[in-house]
């Protein structure tokens, strides 16, 4: 078989294990599967989304909150409508640009804070509005709990500082009182980032990962680097993917770290073609003048990595991820995928619980209105963890409706080495109805020359699923064509036990 490879832009047109055009289809075992559409589940904010989280409460219940530049949400599960609950005193927020909303959750509070205003916090059984946090904490980027005590990183004027409350007391922030401490971070660069650790915390750097213990009788933390070769140059970029393990964009490409050791999962597949090279033949994919913009994501059920960015060409944003549980062609961790989505906001949310009953707020007045859902869809279930995105009109939505359109290529080959050959049919392996799929042939005459690409081809109306194609060239690659709302569950490549092809001579 001529296998649709992993997506893997930075290797040759020619390697078996790689392909620059993977598009719109999700890594599975035996190959590639569908990825659904975004399906709206709200009205649309005011204006665009600067992070959004789900919380539980101590009774259970899940809700969504969601930040612009100005104003704070709560998301209305009745009428799926947003209710503001901006501060009553003090105005309007003022988010800086290339900043976004943090969101910890403590106990029924819920923390929200970036680092222009003062840090906000909310009841999430009773609060009808934020207010201030008391205490006099600094403004601060990040946050998380480490033990009992809110640890802020990235602080107001003071980026490589980190600081807690005392133990037990978010709103206890006297230095030396309680284990209330602030350390500066003497090299390393400013903090990108802060999650929580049994007794600790993981503090990511710009050139550097530290692990930051209470010293509960000082004024500061117990210090341990973790690894002094690198650190997260986009701070959205940091995922943790298990305990002590954090994906992350440093300076050299995509990592998974484990704690102890960097696991390069870019290498050799992303990373030139993401960040650029030294050849002018890998002009960045990112627009590297604003990292802060990269943003990853979990999604848990999927056991994925969604990474939103936005593109040198300007005015619109990628969107590629890596399943971090598969091996790759080449026996390292993860695969990548791409899509072809230009969102506002990517989030990993759990779901608000769409009833049935509550259909009609979202516009379905039948089930069959609902864009092929079924009624088991996660969609439906209150509290389902789901990687989630706010459309460019501002709605929130769940990759939860049809398949969408997909596209596959293989590699490019050579199917009689040092001879032309005429490519009679094709046959694929895979979970579909090759009635539903197109494909086209791609041929080159010598290596680098490009692909002329040929016609649309369908499948033969005999029933044998095959595809008649009679193109002759030295060198071949296919093209695998999924309409939107196919019905399929997997895609291998090309079978070579039904596909012929004779060779034809050496010119």
């Amino acid at each position: 078989m001529i296998p649709f490879p992993e997506f893997a832009p930075d290797r040759s047109a020619y390697s078996p294990q790689a392909s620059s055009a993977i598009q719109n289809v999700f890594p599975v075992a035996d190959g590639w599967g569908p990825m659904p559409t975004l399906e709206d589940v709200s009205d649309a904010l005011p204006t665009r989304c600067l992070g959004a989280v789900s919380a539980r409460d101590l009774t259970g219940t899940w809700s969504t909150w969601a930040g612009t530049q100005t104003k704070l949400y709560k998301l209305n599960t009745t009428d799926y409508s947003w209710d503001e609950v901006t501060r009553s005193s003090g105005g309007d927020y003022n988010v800086p640009t290339g900043d976004r909303w943090t969101n910890t959750v403590i106990g029924n509070t819920l923390v929200s804070h970036q680092i222009a205003d003062d840090i906000q916090y909310i009841d999430l059984v009773s609060g009808t509005n934020f207010a201030a946090l008391s205490g006099s904490p600094p403004k601060a980027k990040y946050s998380c709990m480490m033990g009992e005590s809110l640890l802020l990183g990235h602080l107001a004027n003071l980026p490589n500082y980190i600081q807690c409350s005392a133990y037990g007391d978010i709103e206890a922030w006297t230095r030396g009182v309680g284990g209330a401490s602030r350390q500066e971070l003497p090299d390393g660069g400013e903090v990108t980032g802060v999650f929580p650790i049994e007794n600790g915390a993981v503090v990511f750097q710009r050139n550097r990962i530290r692990l930051a213990t209470s010293s509960f009788d000082a004024a500061g933390f117990n210090l341990t680097i973790l690894n002094p070769a690198r650190g997260a140059i986009a701070p959205l970029s940091i995922v943790p993917i298990g305990y002590n393990r954090y994906f992350y964009l440093a300076e050299d490409g995509f990592y998974i770290f484990n704690g102890q050791t960097d696991e390069p999962v870019g290498l050799e597949r992303v990373d030139r073609w993401f960040l650029g090279g030294d050849s002018e033949d890998f002009v960045s994919e990112v627009d590297k003048d604003n990292l802060t913009e990269v943003r990853a994501f979990l999604d848990p059920f999927r056991k994925a990595i969604f990474v939103q960015y936005p593109k040198k060409s300007g005015g619109s944003y990628g969107l590629i991820g890596l399943n971090y549980q598969l091996a790759g062609m080449d026996g390292r961790p993860g695969r990548w995928f791409l899509l072809d989505n230009n969102v506002e906001e990517i989030v990993t949310i759990a779901t608000a619980g769409v009833t049935v009953g509550g259909m009609a707020a979202l516009g379905y007045t039948t089930l069959a209105d609902a864009a092929g859902i079924a009624v088991g869809a996660r969609i439906f279930q209150g509290g389902k963890p789901v990687i989630g995105a706010f459309t460019t009109d501002h709605k929130l939505a769940y990759f939860s409706g049809q398949n969408r359109a997909a596209t596959l290529e293989t590699p490019t080959v050579q199917l009689s080495p040092g001879y032309r050959s005429l490519l009679q049919e094709v046959g694929l392996v895979g979970d579909f109805d090759a009635e539903d799929v197109t494909i086209q042939i791609g041929s080159e005459e010598r290596r680098g020359a490009g692909l002329s690409w040929g016609s649309v081809v369908s499948c033969e109306t005999d029933g044998s699923g095959l595809f008649k194609t009679l193109v002759d060239a030295r060198y071949h690659r296919l093209r695998l064509n999924i309409p939107a709302g196919a019905s399929w569950e997997s895609a291998a490549g090309v079978d070579d036990a039904e596909s012929r092809f004779v060779r034809t001579g050496r010119t």
